[in-house]
């Protein structure tokens, strides 16, 4: 199962030309059977027409860098970013929340909603 976002139909456009209806598929996530691939795993296949969605930082946890990085300017497009996805390597699962996979949303793009 591939998880991806389309983009270029909401008011961020990441560079997609609307008069064109252009898209863009930015990949996320792929499970495979009952196993979430590890991006090193999955970075070198060939899909159909898709982008990854990019890394912006790898490292010990820490909260002022989540910040830091979920903020700004996209470095996809000309606009605001919308958040980050924050993930753990190798993949695994908390007991009370499952997948640790967290977005946070910037508070930029909560500001312009």
């Amino acid at each position: 199962i591939i998880y991806a976002e389309l983009v270029g139909l909401q008011s961020l456009k990441y560079g997609c030309d609307r008069s064109k209806n252009e898209l863009k598929v930015y990949v996320f996530d792929i499970l495979c059977g009952n196993q979430w691939l590890e991006r090193e795993e999955i970075s070198n296949m060939d899909l159909f027409p898709a982008h990854w969605v990019p890394i912006l930082y790898v490292g010990q946890y820490s909260e002022e860098k989540v910040l830091e990085v979920s903020s700004g300017k996209s470095i996809l497009a000309d606009h605001i970013r919308e958040g980050t996805v924050i993930g753990v390597s190798p993949e695994r699962d908390h007991p009370d929340i499952g997948r640790l996979k967290l977005k946070l949303v910037s508070n930029d793009y909560f500001e312009k909603s």
